[in-house]
């Protein structure tokens, strides 16, 4: 992750409105940079959380990423409150497969 560090995007706040879509064009539009994405829970310590989003091209296939979750409870709330069709890659890092979405874009 790094690498990515050096290469984000500004932060995000997934409570906005339209938050994927948004993230979606931010990344389609910075295709090799990572988005910072944060949550103020001021319910949870640390009231602010955060992970990143990228995507990955691997065989063939584009994935939206998330990974790097700063605490065990904002990745608890994401696999809640995110589609079923998000898949474990790795321990703490989840795929969307967007192929058929983005093939050709990214």
């Amino acid at each position: 992750m790094k690498k990515e560090l050096n290469n984000e995007l500004e932060p995000m706040d997934i409570l906005v409105p339209n938050f994927w879509k948004t993230a979606v064009f931010k990344l389609l539009e910075n295709p090799e940079k990572v988005l910072p994405v944060y949550s103020e829970d001021r319910e949870v310590d640390p009231p602010v959380q955060n992970f990143f989003l990228r995507f990955v091209k691997e065989d063939g296939k584009v994935y939206m990423q998330a990974e790097g979750f700063s605490t065990n409870s904002l990745e608890v709330a994401f696999l809640i409150n995110v589609s079923d069709n998000w898949q474990i890659f790795q321990p703490g890092i989840y795929r969307l497969d967007s192929t058929k979405y983005l093939k050709g874009i990214v």
